[in-house]
């Protein structure tokens, strides 16, 4: 924008680099519990660490435990056998709380000892993460069972591990909720929380509670904490015919799920595998495309559920909101299951999986499909090409691949390229149980999409306070920081959970952005520091000044011959009108001119905040019939102002043509009349025509007559005196004179320039030094003329002659003379 000054102003979100600090499944600090497990007698930590020497310490109250953990080797963990069996006080404290000098995975398990150890169920341990300076609340929806069979006994159940004091929460449940009146003592008081209530209550580090409901599913159940709380979430199912098969799994906050996601059911177990989503937001779509075809659903509440079963076909599938997606496996007897990571949350690191007994273990992998992919991995140190499957999207686009494979003891995953990510999930379906985990994930928090109320605002005075509106646009129940930025002076702006808009107050000092132009402050709602999401933007002007200035945008305009049209381009700048007040709406006149004054064409034209330049294109072939009308001119005039100080600055534009006319035999004996041993430059403002209408006017004529005849007396007589007193040297001397003399003219848009000295074969045709209009350029004295044809008479030499003069910057004395 013409005559305005620039400050950018951003809306970042205080996430403090937190993409950039990578997030992960590895951590210095966990908070686990356990959930009851028929025949389950034992309790154990499988640990892995990216470090020579990890020193890990597993307490509670009670118990202290110390170990030291290698790179690259498996540690496993027995921990004293004490699930948390209900919601009383009894086991309010049966967290364990383990730290590690350096980063280190943890998958836990519950299970029994027989010939060996026989798991139950496994999970992944995720690691306490501070996402406090990037939100203000925490929200997690619960995970349970499948409930894949109706005629079966199962049991639902949420546990909740406190990682800080006074950690306040809110439970909304989706089945009725037994509860202790006050869990934070021995009171055996209890209170029934009913779907659609919330309780509240505050729990503290290392404390445990257990929810459970029994043949009703807590899948959809809400808990918001100030705090991040370890949430565990699964249950029971028994029939008649098997023993009960129990999962478990850890629920990352809604802050860190995702839209995107592989799904790759494995091919080679004899179980019969279902897939649940779960919805973080109202109006979410499910798209899934298996094989390609695709399915189209509808999520219109919060925590709505959606399965389908699938055990063979690879599909992919987007939420329109960020989703969870739990894998089940639904065969009696062989149940489990495992949370599926989004594609925003693949490690591009190694992963390490571990199977709990002597058989053969499961993994899947699924990697998405980048141009750096070249199907390869480093598997326990080798590269390896497995046979891939492709995944496609509802478009037949290949978006990823998948491959199954089976493993003992310990194995390592990594991409062969830090360009590339995946995932990996860890099954084993033994006779004995099932067991199954997620080998490794990222955690880094989402937030959600931001825009500014107005794509522009106005500020009349810079001292005056001006209010800007952010609104989010998806994700609406995840609480989240952000940060409002004015030359390094930061305002903290929050949105809870379920707040749709903010509104900031901001004031713009005098003393910093002093000036009479206009000031664009440029505003940017960014949702983290990774460059890839799309910015908001807004634009703010601070109006300093109150005029309105709108003119040409050229004070001349020359066009050609073979022109048929020319553009006149009329601006509008100073101030901006959309700032001022009035109905915003100057309306001008754009009056076309020939030369003569005489009014060819008007044009309505009207500014406002919208319009701020226009461009008005005039046929040259309607007005140039009439040769007094080839040279134009364009006038504003202001019809209306609405009220605003408006200037018309560059008012009036002036079209001129850039034409070679040859001239007649008579313009040439004239012009050569009028020159002397001076320079004469001739610049006219008439056409030819206008300029041979001129000498024949009889007035003109009889002027031009009587002297002429003075002239050539007073020439006669000058030549008389000269040849007497000079003599002979008068005469060399002349003829030198003589020799030296030339006649130079040249015509440009219908001006004619004659110079000295110059040769007049100039106006030849195949003559190629012709000077522009505006251009004097200097003759040279040593080039040579080119030569005459035969038919063109070479013209006499021009007597030098004293005519008044003009003094010019260059060294030649020059008059201008108007044709």
């Amino acid at each position: 924008m013409l005559g305005m000054r620039v400050l950018l102003l951003s809306i970042i979100l205080t996430a403090k680099s937190v993409l950039s600090q990578n997030f992960s499944h590895y951590g210095v600090e966990f908070n686990i519990g356990f959930m009851p497990s028929t025949n389950s007698t034992t309790l154990r930590l499988l640990v892995h660490s990216q470090e020579d020497n990890a020193h890990v310490t597993v307490s509670r109250i009670g118990y202290n435990y110390s170990t030291s953990v290698t790179r690259n080797a498996l540690s496993i963990i027995n921990l004293p056998f004490h699930p948390v069996v209900d919601s009383s006080f009894n086991s309010r404290d049966l967290g364990f709380h383990i730290t590690s000098s350096s980063p280190v995975s943890i998958v836990g398990a519950s299970g029994e000892i027989k010939n060996s150890f026989v798991p139950h169920f496994t999970f992944l341990s995720l690691p306490y993460h501070d996402y406090t300076s990037s939100t203000t609340e925490y929200s997690y929806l619960g995970v349970s069972t499948s409930n894949s069979n109706p005629n079966n006994n199962y049991t639902s159940q949420i546990l909740l591990v406190g990682n800080r004091d006074n950690t306040t929460f809110t439970i909304r449940p989706s089945c009725n909720l037994t509860l202790p009146v006050n869990i934070q003592s021995n009171d055996t008081r209890t209170l029934v929380v009913v779907p659609g209530d919330n309780h509240t209550s505050i729990l503290h580090s290392h404390q445990t509670l257990l929810m459970t409901s029994i043949n009703c599913d807590l899948i959809d159940t809400m808990v918001t904490s100030n705090h991040p709380l370890s949430i565990f979430g699964g249950g029971e199912d028994c029939s008649e015919e098997y023993e009960c098969g129990s999962v478990a799994t850890q629920i990352s906050p809604t802050i860190a799920w995702g839209d995107g996601f592989l799904l790759a059911p494995s091919q080679t177990i004899n179980a019969d595998q279902l897939y649940t989503v779960i919805a973080s937001e109202e109006n979410t779509i499910i798209t899934r495309s298996c094989d390609k075809n695709t399915t189209t659903s509808l999520l219109s509440s919060v925590g709505e559920v959606y399965s389908f079963n699938e055990s063979t076909a690879l599909c992919y599938l987007t939420c329109s909101q960020r989703c969870y997606v739990a894998h089940y496996g639904i065969t009696e007897g062989a149940q489990f299951l495992i949370p599926v990571s989004p594609l925003t949350q693949y490690p591009n690191t190694m992963v390490s999986l571990s199977s709990f007994n002597a058989s053969a273990s499961l993994y899947t992998v699924t990697v998405p499909a980048r141009e750096s992919f070249n199907g390869t991995l480093v598997i326990n140190g080798s590269l390896v090409t497995p046979n891939w499957s492709s995944i496609y999207d509802k478009d037949g686009v290949i978006v990823g691949y998948g491959y199954t494979s089976s493993f003992s003891g310990m194995t390592t995953i990594a991409p062969s390229s830090s360009m590339n990510s995946l995932y990996v999930a860890v099954y084993n379906l033994d006779d004995d149980g099932a067991y199954s985990y997620a080998a490794g994930t990222l955690l880094n928090p989402l937030f959600p999409s931001l825009r500014f109320l107005s794509d522009e605002y106005c500020l009349l005075n810079v001292s005056d306070q001006l209010t800007l509106t952010i609104q989010r646009i998806n994700d609406f129940s995840i609480s989240f920081n952000t940060r409002l930025a004015i030359n390094l002076n930061y305002t903290l702006v929050k949105f809870l959970a379920g707040e749709r808009e903010k509104t900031i107050n901001v004031t713009i000092s005098n003393a910093q952005f002093g000036g009479n132009e206009p000031l664009l402050v440029l505003a940017e709602a960014a949702v983290s520091d990774d460059p890839s999401p799309a910015l908001a933007e807004t634009a703010i002007t601070i109006q300093n000044t109150k005029g309105v200035d709108i003119g040409f945008a050229e004070e001349r305009v020359t066009v050609m011959e073979s022109d048929n049209s020319v553009a006149l381009n009329i601006l509008s700048t100073g101030a901006e009108i959309k700032c001022l007040p009035g109905s915003n709406n100057i309306v001008l006149l754009l009056q076309l001119n020939d030369f003569q004054g005489r009014a060819l064409n008007v044009t309505r034209l009207t500014f406002n905040q919208y319009v701020r330049k226009q461009s008005v294109d005039v046929k040259l072939d309607s007005f140039t019939n009439d040769s007094n009308q080839r040279n134009m001119t364009g006038k504003l005039i202001i019809l209306f102002n609405s009220g605003l100080d408006v200037s018309l600055k560059h008012s009036q534009v002036i079209i001129v043509y850039d034409s070679m006319p040859m001239p007649s035999n008579a313009l040439m004996s004239t012009l050569s009349s009028m020159l002397s041993s001076s320079s004469v430059i001739i610049t006219p403002t008439q056409t030819v025509s206008d300029f041979m209408n001129t000498l024949l006017n009889p007035t003109t004529a009889y002027v031009i007559g009587i002297s002429g005849v003075l002239l050539t007396l007073v020439l006669c007589s000058y030549i008389l005196v000269a040849s007497f007193c000079c003599g002979r040297h008068c005469k060399k001397k002349k003829k030198h004179n003589l020799n030296e003399s030339s006649s130079r003219l040249q015509e440009s848009s219908g001006h004619y320039v004659v110079r000295r000295p110059y040769n007049l074969t100039a106006f030849h045709p195949n003559y190629d030094n012709i000077n522009h209009f505006g251009n004097r350029v200097r003759a040279d004295s040593q080039r040579r003329p080119p030569p005459l044809p035969p038919n063109v008479a070479r013209p006499l030499p021009l007597l030098s002659n004293e005519i008044h003069t003009n003094k010019h910057n260059d060294e030649d004395e020059v008059e201008e003379v108007l044709i």
